[in-house]
């Protein structure tokens, strides 16, 4: 076994567990982050971590992964699914921003701020989905349904902190964090299941809901990462006061009047605000992880991934 230091201005310990390519298991454990981490991974392995059993497994990932990605981008990059998500996106968020108007006492401070966040999250995934409103954001009571995906939303927010800066022993055995991730995977899907059943038995899918409901992992993934990412985001952002500045800047040469409609090619000239989001998900991933497929060949260290390699990022 091999321990290295990484250097500069952040903390990490990487362990490589056998030191070649197809056996290599690679744990990036990162502590306080003050500059970008390069990029880090760890190659798919088999259990028994035999060189032979480790490059077939490699090899059958890749493929089972190119073969969900090319069924599911077409679908979930259309055009009809893009502005289908801005209006839901933009009739959520105005009523999030009512409820948060209301709440907020008179130092501008709102109790259980979490929870609108998640709420949030859950409430747009949903709509998304099913083409229907959740009520996710009722002050008095939440519905059942939308009490069991909050549940599940706010467990997964732990969960995704805890796998981030834990080693992954779930990869072995069942841990606390593994059995907590299973529980919430299970009840969004039991939930978007039986909403799906009924409508296929009633005969009231939409098209919108025939394009995506087939996919109920998209709609669990979507769930998992709404929240924790908004969450991390405004975390970046209000910890930056400059960045604060021109995103807020932004945001009103870009949408002069709140009842302007938000379509995407509005949403486009934010580029500040895309900027912020693409560096907070690189600087705090919401699903660390979770298997990728390289577009390009990369080389770290004295390891080479090559193109359309399976692996997993952390």
């Amino acid at each position: 076994m091999d321990i290295s230091w990484g250097c500069g201005k952040f903390l990490a310990v990487i362990i490589n567990l056998f030191g070649q390519l197809d056996g290599s298991f690679m744990l990036l454990l990162r502590w306080k982050l003050i500059s970008p981490v390069p990029k880090v991974w760890h190659c798919v392995h088999a259990a028994s971590g035999a060189k032979r059993k480790s490059t077939l497994a490699l090899q059958y990932q890749r493929l089972e992964w190119h073969h969900l990605r090319s069924k599911l981008t077409t679908q979930l990059a259309s055009n009809a699914l893009g502005d289908h998500t801005v209006k839901q996106l933009s009739i959520i968020s105005e009523k999030r921003i009512e409820k948060i108007r209301e709440e907020r006492n008179a130092e501008n401070l709102i109790e259980g701020f979490e929870r609108y966040v998640y709420s949030f999250g859950a409430e747009v995934i949903f709509a998304i989905i099913v083409d229907r409103r959740l009520e996710a954001l009722s002050k008095s009571c939440f519905p059942p349904i939308a009490e069991r995906l909050m549940f599940a939303t706010k467990n997964l927010f732990e969960v995704s902190h805890e796998s981030t800066h834990e080693l992954p022993w779930w990869k072995y055995f069942p841990t606390k964090s593994y059995r907590k991730l299973a529980k919430c995977e299970d009840i969004m899907y039991d939930v978007f299941s039986d909403l799906m059943n009924k409508d296929l038995i009633s005969g009231e899918a939409t098209e919108t809901q025939s394009l995506v409901l087939n996919q109920i992992l998209t709609a669990e993934a979507g769930i998992e990462t709404t929240g924790n990412a908004t969450m991390f985001l405004l975390h970046d952002i209000l910890n930056n006061p400059e960045v604060k500045v021109h995103v807020y800047e932004e945001l009103d040469q870009v949408l002069l009047s709140p009842e302007d409609a938000k379509t995407p090619p509005i949403l486009l000239k934010l580029k500040c605000l895309i900027a912020c989001i693409t560096e907070s998900l690189r600087m705090t991933p919401v699903a660390p992880n979770v298997a990728r497929i390289l577009e390009n060949r990369l080389s770290f260290d004295v390891i080479t991934l090559l193109l359309e390699s399976a692996f997993n990022l952390l």
